[in-house]
C-alpha cells in the first residue's frame, strides 16, 4: 500500500496461486494438487494444473498408465505399470493421498480415475475455457485496459515493438503502475499493453487465503485469462505486423503467462516462483525468457529469503529456450519498478532496446517554495516513512508515503512530478525536479 498526495492507492499486491508441487514416487508415479475449496465446490473437476498434466505430460507416457481426480482439484498419475488395474490402482492411491494431506483445508471425498491407458472415463471433465484456444469476440480487456502508444516524431526513430503486460490476481488496481511502465517502454521506443480481465465477466479475484477455498473460481480464471491473453497476442500481431510482440506477467500474471503455448518473441516472468505446480513454461524452445525475482519477494514460495542467484539457477530446468535470464534485484520485495538500475538494462538488453541510463539527480540548489508547495510539505510530514517530497522552480510538486523503500519513493516522486508537466523522465539525462526530503530530512535546502 502506498499514499500519495492524501490517496490511497493499491499495485501490483496480488498473491500468485500456483503454490503446490508435484511429488515423485519410487520413479513412476507423482500427483500434484492446485488449490483448494469449501464444501460447495467439493464435487470432482480438472483443476488447470491436472489438465496441463494430462494434455502435455501424460500423452507421451510408456506403458499402462493412469490419470486420477479428486475433490478441491487434487490429482495423481501413473505410467510403467505391469497391467492397467495396476496402473488404476496407483493412480487412485496417490490422488488419495493429496485428499488426505488437504484435510486440513475441508478437502473431503474419494478420487476416481479420470482416464485408464490413454481413455477417458469421465465424460466431459473440463470447466472453463478451451484450453489454449484464444478467447471469442472482440478484445473488451484490451480495449478498456491501460496503454501507453509510442509517438513516432519527425526524426525519431520509428515504433521497435510491444510489450504485454498480464497484471496480477486484483487487476491494474493502481493506474500509476502502468503509467511509468508505459513511459519507460515508450522512451525505448516500445508500446505498452495491459489488458484489464476484469473487463469480461469472471469470477471474483482469488487472492491470498482465498485460493485455499475457491479451487474452482482458481481454475475458470486462470483458464479465462490464458485465452484472453492469446486473443490479446493475436490482436496486436494483426495490428502491429512484423513487430515483435514481448509478453510478461507479474504475479498471478507471471503464473497465466508459463502456460500460454504462442510464437512471441520472449516471456517476461516475476513476482512468482518459476517451479509452481511443477510446470515449465509452455512457449516453444525458440522463446528466450527473462525471470525477474525481488530478493525479499515474500510470494516465491519454496524459496529460502533473501534469494540468490546461485539457489534461483533451478528456473533454467523449466525452460527449453537455453538463453534464459535470471535476474535477482537487490532490497527489493514483490513490487518493481524500471528505475531501479539491474531492472532497466535487464529489460531493455531482453527487448532488443538501445542501452538504458536512468537520469541524473538535479545539483543541490536553493529556491523558494510555492505557497501550495509550502502547505503540501506539511501535510507531508505528518505522514510515515517511507516518503520522499520533490519540486520544481515552476511549482510542480509531488509527494508519497508508506512505501517499502526510500530509494523506490524518491525516483517515484522525481517521476510523477514531472509527469504534471507531461515530461517522460526515462527520456531525460538530467531530472527537471528535484528532491527536498526524504523520511522528513531535508535534501536541498529551500
Amino acid at each position: 500500500m502506498y499514499d500519495i498526495c492524501r490517496r490511497n492507492i493499491f499495485w501490483f499486491n496480488s498473491t500468485v496461486l500456483l503454490r503446490r508441487r508435484f511429488l515423485l514416487v519410487v520413479g513412476l508415479v507423482f500427483a500434484a494438487v492446485h488449490g483448494n475449496a469449501i464444501a460447495a465446490d467439493q464435487e470432482d473437476f480438472v483443476g488447470i494444473n491436472a489438465e496441463y498434466h494430462y494434455r502435455i505430460e501424460y500423452p507421451g507416457l510408456k506403458g499402462h498408465k493412469a490419470f486420477a481426480i479428486g475433490p478441491q482439484a487434487t490429482f495423481g498419475y501413473s505410467w510403467g505399470a505391469r497391467n492397467a488395474k495396476d496402473a488404476a490402482n496407483s493412480a487412485i492411491q496417490y490422488c488419495s493421498s493429496w485428499v488426505a494431506k488437504q484435510k486440513k483445508y475441508g478437502t473431503s471425498g474419494k478420487c476416481r480415475l479420470l482416464a485408464l491407458d490413454g481413455k477417458l472415463q469421465i465424460k466431459n471433465p473440463w470447466i472453463g475455457s478451451e484450453w489454449q484456444k484464444p478467447a471469442p469476440g472482440d478484445d473488451v480487456p484490451l480495449l478498456k485496459g491501460a496503454k501507453s502508444v509510442y509517438a513516432e516524431v519527425y526524426g525519431a526513430p520509428p515504433l521497435q515493438g510491444i510489450v504485454l503486460f498480464v497484471h496480477g490476481c486484483n487487476g491494474l488496481a493502481w493506474g500509476k503502475g502502468s503509467e511509468i511502465w508505459g513511459s519507460y517502454f515508450n522512451a525505448l521506443g516500445y508500446n505498452y499493453f495491459a489488458p484489464d480481465s476484469f473487463a469480461e465477466p469472471r469470477p471474483s479475484e482469488v487472492c491470498g487465503d482465498a485460493s485455499q477455498t475457491r479451487a474452482r473460481d482458481q481454475t475458470t480464471i486462470l483458464k479465462l485469462r490464458i485465452a484472453q491473453t492469446l486473443r490479446s497476442i493475436a490482436e496486436l500481431k494483426k495490428r502491429y505486423p512484423g513487430l515483435p510482440v514481448y509478453v510478461w506477467g507479474h504475479s498471478e500474471g507471471s503464473a497465466v503467462v508459463k502456460y500460454i503455448n504462442a510464437d512471441v518473441s520472449g516471456i517476461i516472468a516475476s513476482g512468482d516462483e518459476c517451479d509452481a505446480g511443477g510446470l515449465g513454461i509452455a512457449a516453444p524452445a525458440s522463446v528466450p525468457v527473462l525471470y525477474l525475482f525481488g530478493e525479499n519477494d515474500p510470494f516465491v514460495e519454496g524459496s529460502k529469503l533473501p534469494l540468490r542467484d546461485k539457489d534461483m539457477q533451478k528456473c533454467r530446468k523449466y525452460v527449453r529456450n537455453k538463453k534464459t535470464k535470471i535476474v535477482i534485484i537487490k532490497n527489493n520485495k514483490h513490487d518493481i519498478w524500471p528505475w531501479r538500475p539491474e531492472v532497466a538494462k535487464a529489460m531493455s538488453e531482453f527487448i532488443g532496446a538501445k542501452p538504458f541510463s536512468l537520469a541524473k539527480f538535479r545539483p543541490v540548489e536553493k529556491f523558494t517554495l510555492t505557497a501550495k508547495q509550502t502547505a503540501e510539505r506539511a501535510l507531508y510530514q505528518k505522514n510515515p516513512d517511507h516518503k520522499a517530497f520533490a519540486v520544481r522552480s515552476n511549482g510542480a510538486f509531488s509527494w508519497a508515503t508508506k512505501w517499502d523503500f526510500a530509494e523506490d519513493v524518491q525516483q517515484f516522486t522525481l517521476y510523477d512530478c514531472a509527469h504534471a508537466d507531461h515530461i517522460n523522465v526515462f527520456k531525460l539525462s538530467t531530472h527537471v525536479c528535484a528532491v527536498i526530503d526524504v523520511d522528513g530530512k531535508e535534501v536541498t535546502a529551500p
